[in-house]
Parts: structure tokens; C-alpha cells; sequence
């Protein structure tokens, strides 16, 4: 096939994480996004549809692959390893699945990448690679080729593939959402500056500040300038690159979120999962705080003057007869309804009586524990049927418990919801609560908001304000995209055939995107779709994993973030 025709053709293939039309769409009608605006005008709009989970490792894997989760095999931020219980951050390794940028090299065009998630360890490239969310920092190849590190280095000093968000911790969002959009600006010049010098035909780059605001902001307000700020952003990048067609998208969209839903607490209560018992001696300093707390709390007695009480209330309390220390505890619990739990229980699981497991805290994917799959299994596979059953059903009988409805939108396992070799490895159920005000919380450390549960499993926001929906958003425009006003629903895997279809590139067979004619202009929905081979059936690369300074590292990110 002949490319040269189109090979000079530049196209900016922008995501711009979480954006929906309920949050743009009253910016653009105040006419206070400029860039977008003319692109809607001129081009294409419609929604852009998540994956399940709408998360943005397992999107961006989607839209970087052409491939739903149970072929590219990402489905959280973490990893669980094979034969254990231990997760650890996923990256770019971990990702099955020839990239777009790949095909498009091999049809004869240069590309360019500036923070694609989960890019790290970045792949060799025709045109050049700065990787971002998800990598370590400090490393000495976050980009590719190694002299693009120095050039960034020249003009920007130190890289830090994403911002520190873990030192942010006693300031407020305001500060950290302007310190987010620095470091954009940032991006977005180095994204400028090197398509120039490696003169690539596409330019991807992905703009994280929208995401980054809906979650930390306590108000929409402060969202709208996040977003204002962005649309400044790709009118520079349209300025500099000033592309024949641009690809703008979000991996999901945004919601406002009431509250936490404490899956973690609901599972002990069902029995689906058990906790070990907290040994003895680090009893007596758990007991201290919780009743410190307890007589700030139900006394406001400042610090200096409840220790003399406490130490009084404490002094031989493991000689109390019971029903004093069911008194107590009740007492204790109308003000911190887990004392009890957190004061005899530890924070890990006993593997060997738990059934259920979880991935990273907001992530709503849930594991059983098998016999044969799992170190310590539990569950039989003559079981596993009857126990998913019972898992389901429960689910799907919670309840909001302030209007009646449903906690989640759906309860999906892995076999009614992915499709290919890595369902092998796929969560067991993937809990829907994108369209839900409830946030997902799964962790047993203790923190000051479990002591604001309400219904025993709800409690109010108190770091995290927003998350993510299922339904993002598209604009295309240019010379080779259609005028037409609203096009069809997208995927994330129609995002790169579309991408492979502007080049006329073929379609590989083992995509799951489609090409949707009515959005290409009318000579290039004639043309006719083509297919390539796809890749061959590999064994999954479970060594390329994080140790050491760069999980722990990772972790500490990901946890300021509210994943962890």
C-alpha cells in the first residue's frame, strides 16, 4: 500500500482525562473554551465510552492497544502476581498487545508521545517517548531515545514524570491543582518543542489536570478553572503543531461523589472476608489513641487535659469483667463506629479462612479466593459457581440508604465482560458504580473518617470529592473528519483504528475497535477498511515488574491519590 500521499499529514491525538459533556458543555456554551469550541464547529462530537473498569490504566491500555482488558490483560493500577496476594503497580511491561505507535511506525510514520499513562519502561520508538503517570521517577530512561532525557533536562532540570502529590498532604487543592498546572505547562512545551526536532506525523499527549481537579476540588467552580486552563493548553499545542486533524478524547468522564461505601467492612460483616487477630502487645497503644480520641471527641477535652482521665479509664482495663467492656465499647462506638474492630483486628487478611479479596481501594474489583489459583485457596472449584452466585446476589441487594436505589450500576464477572487469554488473570467481579454518588473505599488502616459512618457503611467525603463515569467525551476535527454534527458512540478501542484509518493504515484482525465511516470526511469513509495480522499468541512477561525504591515509590504516589 501506497502511504506517502498522506505520510506528511500531521494529526494531534489528544486525551483529555476525564472529560464529559456535562462538565464542558455549559463552559463552551459561555464561550469560555475558545480552542474546543472550534473544533466542535468544525468536526465531529460524541461520547466516548470507558472500559469496565472506567480506570485509567485499563482505558489507556484500550486505547494504546485497540484491545478490551481480557486481551492486553490490564485491569488496575496494581498487579496482582501470580500464585500470591501481592499487587504491584502495573506497568507498561505488563500491557499485551502491539501499540498503536508501533503500526504507525511501520507504515512509515514518525510519532511522538508526552505522559501516556503507564509508558514506563518507555518502548523504542520512530519519533520519541516521555513517559509520566504511572512511572517511577529519578529513572534515567523516562524517555526515549536516552537523548531526549538530556534535552529535558537542559531546558526543565529534573523530570518528575508526575506530580508529588504525596507532598501535598497539609496544603489545600488549591495549591496542589495550581502546582498540577504548572506541571502540564511544562509537558505540553516539551511536547512542542520535541515534535519539532524529531518532526514526528503525530503527536499524542494526554492532559491530566481536568482528572486530577474533579478529584481534589471541593467545588465545580474550582473544576472550571482546571478545565479553562487545559483548553489554554491545547490552543498551544494546536499553535505549535497546527495539525491537518486533531483527535481530542477523554478515557472516562467525571462525577461529584456524596460519600465513601466501606466495601472492605461490608465484606467482613458478610464473611467474605477475615481479618487476622491484632497480637497482644500492640493492643495497649491501638486502645491508647482510640480512647484518646474518644474523650477529644465526646468531651472536647483538649490533648493535655484528657490524659489523666484516659490513663485513669485505662488502668486495668484487660482485668475488666465483660459486661464492662461491652459497655465500654458500645459507649466508644456511638462516637467511632469500628473502635472495637480496629482495637482486635489487624490490617491484613487471614488468607486462609477469607473467601474475597479486593484490588486497589477505589477500584471495585473483587477476587476469590481459589484453591490451585491462590497461595492459601479456600475455594474449591466445584464451589466457585455457588460462591460467585451468593457474592452477586449480595451485592445487588445493597442499598442507597438515603433514596432506596442501587449502590451499583451492575455486577459483572470477568467471562460476561472481557474477552480473550487474560481473562485467565481478569478479577472475578468488576463492581459498575460510575453513574453512583457513592465512591468505593477498601482499606483497614484506620482514618478519621470511619468515624463519621453512617447506615454503618457510609461515610461523608473527606479527601476525595469526584471520581469517575463511564462516559467521556470526543471531538474530531480536520481536513479528513466529517462536519456532521454528533457521530456515533466510541470505544476506547475505536480510538486508534480511528487513528490507523486517517493513514489509511490496516486495521490488525485481533483489535476490537471498529472504524465508524460516518465520522471521516466523505473520501475517506470510501475508503475501503483494510486488515493487517495480528499479534501472536505469547505467554504473559510477569519479570518486568517494580522493586525495590521504585514500588515503594509508586505506592506512596498512588495512595496520595486516593488509588491506594
Amino acid at each position: 500500500m501506497n502511504f506517502t500521499a498522506q505520510k506528511r499529514k500531521r494529526t494531534l491525538f489528544v486525551g483529555l482525562d476525564a472529560a464529559c459533556w456535562e462538565y464542558y458543555q455549559p463552559l463552551l456554551d459561555a464561550g469560555k473554551l475558545p480552542a474546543m469550541q472550534a473544533m466542535v464547529g468544525a468536526g465531529i462530537t460524541g461520547i466516548a465510552r470507558s472500559t469496565m473498569p472506567a480506570w485509567t490504566p485499563t482505558a489507556w491500555a484500550s486505547i494504546v492497544t485497540g484491545k478490551n482488558p481480557g486481551k492486553h490483560g490490564v485491569y488496575d493500577m496494581m498487579w496482582l502476581r501470580p500464585n500470591s496476594y501481592e499487587f504491584t503497580p502495573t506497568n507498561a511491561r505488563f500491557r499485551q498487545g502491539t501499540p498503536f505507535w508501533t503500526r504507525l511506525n511501520q507504515a512509515g510514520l514518525r510519532v511522538g508521545l508526552v505522559n501516556i499513562p503507564f509508558t514506563h519502561p518507555p518502548d523504542p520508538v520512530e519519533g520519541f517517548v516521555v513517559t509520566g503517570f504511572g512511572s517511577p521517577s529519578g529513572q534515567p530512561d523516562f524517555a526515549y531515545p536516552p537523548e531526549v532525557c538530556d534535552w529535558i533536562r537542559s531546558r526543565y532540570g529534573d523530570y518528575e514524570p508526575w506530580l508529588r502529590f504525596n507532598e501535598f498532604k497539609d496544603r489545600d487543592s488549591n495549591a496542589l491543582i495550581r502546582a498540577d498546572i504548572r506541571h502540564q505547562e511544562n509537558q505540553v512545551a516539551m511536547a512542542v518543542g520535541l515534535a519539532q526536532r524529531y518532526e514526528v506525523d503525530v503527536l499524542a499527549i494526554n492532559l491530566m489536570v481536568p482528572d486530577h481537579a474533579n478529584h481534589l476540588a471541593h467545588n465545580i467552580g474550582r473544576i472550571n478553572q482546571a478545565i479553562i486552563r487545559t483548553d489554554q493548553h491545547l490552543q498551544r499545542l494546536l499553535d505549535s503543531f497546527q495539525p491537518e486533524n486533531v483527535m481530542l478524547f477523554s478515557d472516562h468522564g467525571s462525577r461529584r461523589v456524596r460519600a465513601d461505601f466501606l466495601l472492605h467492612v461490608w465484606l467482613r460483616d458478610k464473611g467474605y472476608t477475615v481479618q487476622k487477630e491484632r497480637a497482644a502487645q500492640d493492643r495497649e497503644a491501638i486502645l491508647n489513641s482510640i480512647v484518646g480520641s474518644w474523650f477529644r471527641k465526646a468531651y472536647r477535652l483538649p490533648r493535655l487535659l484528657e490524659y489523666v482521665p484516659r490513663r485513669l479509664l485505662l488502668s486495668g482495663f484487660q482485668r475488666w469483667p465483660e459486661n464492662r467492656r461491652r459497655s465500654f465499647w458500645r459507649a466508644i462506638e456511638r462516637r467511632m463506629p469500628f473502635a472495637k474492630s480496629i482495637y482486635e483486628l489487624d490490617f491484613e487478611l487471614d488468607y486462609s479462612q477469607t473467601r474475597v479479596f479486593v484490588g486497589s481501594s477505589r477500584s471495585g474489583l473483587l477476587y476469590l479466593n481459589q484453591i490451585g489459583k491462590h497461595p492459601q485457596g479456600v475455594i474449591p472449584p466445584s464451589e466457585r459457581e455457588g460462591i460467585l452466585a451468593a457474592l452477586i446476589a449480595d451485592l445487588e441487594a445493597l442499598e442507597d440508604p438515603f433514596n432506596g436505589g442501587a449502590i451499583f450500576n451492575g455486577v459483572h464477572t470477568a467471562d460476561e465482560i472481557y474477552r480473550g487469554p487474560a481473562v485467565e488473570i481478569a478479577p472475578d467481579i468488576t463492581l459498575d458504580f460510575y453513574n453512583s454518588p457513592w465512591n468505593i473505599m477498601h482499606t483497614f488502616r484506620r482514618g478519621a473518617y470511619v468515624e463519621n459512618a453512617r447506615h454503618r457503611y457510609f461515610v461523608p467525603n473527606h479527601a476525595e470529592f469526584g471520581h469517575h463515569s463511564r462516559d467521556g467525551l470526543y471531538v474530531f476535527s480536520g481536513s479528513d473528519f466529517s462536519t456532521g454534527g454528533e457521530g456515533p458512540v466510541f470505544s476506547m478501542m475505536d480510538l486508534p483504528s480511528t487513528l490507523l484509518h486517517l493513514y489509511e493504515v490496516p486495521t490488525p484482525e485481533d483489535w476490537d475497535g471498529q472504524v465508524h465511516g460516518p465520522v471521516f470526511s466523505p473520501q475517506l469513509a470510501q475508503a475501503p477498511i483494510r486488515h493487517q495480522e495480528g499479534d501472536p499468541d505469547l505467554p504473559f512477561d510477569y519479570e518486568q515488574i517494580y522493586t525495590g525504591e521504585n514500588n515503594e515509590e509508586l505506592i506512596e504516589r498512588l495512595k496520595a491519590l486516593g488509588y491506594l
